[in-house]
């Protein structure tokens, strides 16, 4: 979401957690491939991509003495990340990883990353970053940031710098739900430790954790790392006093607390467990998105490829963000259908016969708002190629009479009335 921000495109991506696959699914339209340790899982990536994303874990590795080299990360995530950045050689690398991967191993683990970087051609920089200090969101997060540049392709890397911290103008309660949660957050007043919770939890500007026997009051305004093991239940999600009693965060609030506009994230019903677990494995969209804008910089001088300088590509996006927001609310409202070039008209798709023809059509669903949003710039803006805008009403009328053809000609939309009526109705607080 952070690169896209930046106009990026996702051709690839990878994840091994059901769970995790279908939160994925639910906001981007398709389902990652599997495990990227299989050479079948690595067949499918596209031949040429500019940045490779990742994460890894550093408790794996098995360091001998001194040695220091591609060969002593067999067996591990990186291993596998080295070898897709062989194969493709794409631009950039862009790794993260918890703050301890300098020190892990008397610091042999982190040697072992920089050379094997160095090996293939790449030139590598770091730093630790908090997104409280450089992202405006106020969770003490820390946490390493890799960029390695491909020397050959990118020969000015020098020109990049990591981001400089901001000050940090938001508070918890931007974060926070303002009306009633579901009951299943609340400690009733029967539990166990509800007098010990009660005592010490009387500050509404701070977050809380529950350790053990005691409970611990983070700095005001401040959520404490937010981390993978929420998702193992117990106490290990933070806690607040609102109106209502003493709570846990719900898992909106977590992924809020790592920067992710949660008035258009879709979340799958699945277990509140996946779904910490998965908001304390994020990353922090906003700060991913200012090393991205560093990122950029640097490969946009270099190569000269005509992209919209950055801080046009920022004032777009601040445009249509919220336009994109509605259209994404919305989107049900405005299906798409199949151009069958034997009969020249429009197929309708009632039903999916499979998760592939269902990620097809969200896919070819998000480019159609893409082009819809930019309607009001363009008044001849067409449909991606195969498929057309349809108006609620015909698209409703046919699916109800079960037809499975529409003739081409019953087909239309003003672009611009319907773009006029999402404004409207933002202006009005409706999406």
């Amino acid at each position: 979401m952070a690169l896209q921000n930046l106009d990026g495109h996702c051709v690839f991506s990878s994840e091994w957690n059901q769970h995790a696959k279908e939160t994925y699914f639910q906001n981007y339209g398709e389902y990652p491939e599997g495990d990227i340790t299989l050479n079948e899982t690595k067949a499918k990536i596209p031949e040429k991509f500019d940045i490779l994303c990742g994460g890894f874990p550093c408790q794996a590795f098995s360091i001998a003495g001194n040695q220091k080299g591609f060969n002593e990360t067999r067996g591990t995530l990186f291993f596998d990340i080295v070898d897709i950045a062989k194969k493709h050689q794409p631009r950039v690398l862009f790794l993260e990883n918890v703050k301890n991967l300098v020190s892990h191993d008397k610091g042999n683990t982190f040697e072992v990353i920089k050379n094997t970087l160095k090996e293939i051609g790449y030139a590598v920089y770091f730093q630790v970053l908090n997104s409280m200090t450089h992202a405006n969101v106020p969770q003490n997060r820390e946490r390493i940031f890799i960029v390695a540049f491909n020397e050959a392709l990118v020969p000015n890397h020098a020109d990049f710098q990591f981001p400089e911290a901001i000050p940090l103008t938001k508070t918890i309660h931007d974060f926070l739900e303002t009306k009633q949660v579901d009951q299943k957050y609340y400690y009733k007043q029967d539990h166990m430790y509800y007098p010990v919770l009660s005592e010490s939890m009387t500050s509404r500007d701070t977050l809380y954790q529950w350790r053990r026997v005691y409970v611990r009051e983070n700095k005001s305004n401040i959520c404490p790392t937010l981390t993978a093991n929420m998702g193992t239940g117990g106490h290990n999600v933070p806690l607040l006093v609102d109106d209502f009693g003493i709570r846990k965060l719900t898992p909106k609030e977590c992924f809020a607390f790592q920067g992710y506009p949660v008035n258009v994230l879709k979340m799958p019903e699945i277990a509140d467990s996946h779904l910490y677990m998965q908001a304390g494995n994020s990353v922090t969209m906003p700060l991913i998105q200012r090393i991205g804008e560093q990122i950029l910089e640097v490969i946009i001088k270099n190569t000269g490829c005509g992209v919209m300088d950055i801080q046009e590509k920022q004032a777009k996006w601040k445009q249509e963000r919220p336009l994109f927001e509605a259209a994404f609310i919305h989107s049900h409202l405005l299906p798409f259908f199949n151009f069958n070039e034997n009969t020249g008209d429009y197929e309708i798709k009632s039903e999916y016969e499979n998760d592939e023809d269902r990620a097809l059509s969200f896919n070819v669903l998000n480019t159609g708002w893409a082009m819809w949003l930019r309607a009001k710039r363009d008044a001849k803006a067409q449909a991606p190629e195969g498929f057309v805008l349809v108006s609620k009403e015909i698209s409703l009328s046919a699916l109800k009479e079960g037809l499975q053809y529409l003739p081409a000609d019953c087909l239309s939309i003003d672009l611009e009335k319907a773009y006029l009526a999402i404004v409207k109705a933002q202006e009005q607080g409706h999406v």
